[in-house]
């Protein structure tokens, strides 16, 4: 688990992407949260089985106040 600074906490709404440790990175996960949800590593078997092989990189790529926004990105995200 990623450690975060006692009491902290991601303003709003984020959308974050996990990436793989390796020579060249590859994104495996688009996910959207709030609060510390950035900070727990545990996603499902397939995000643990990459995680585990490959290691775990987690950039957020926006943060926003609106919810439906950080959905429709989340989703642009996973498309790309």
């Amino acid at each position: 688990m990623l450690r975060p600074p006692k009491d902290y906490r991601i303003p709003g709404f984020y959308v974050y992407v996990d990436w793989t440790c390796e020579a060249i990175p590859r994104p495996f996960y688009v996910g959207k949260g709030q609060k510390c949800r950035f900070y727990y590593e545990k996603r499902n078997g397939f995000h643990s089985k990459i995680s585990e092989k490959y290691g775990l990189k987690r950039v957020v790529v926006a943060i926003l106040n609106d919810e439906s926004l950080a959905l429709q990105i989340e989703k642009e995200k996973q498309n790309e």
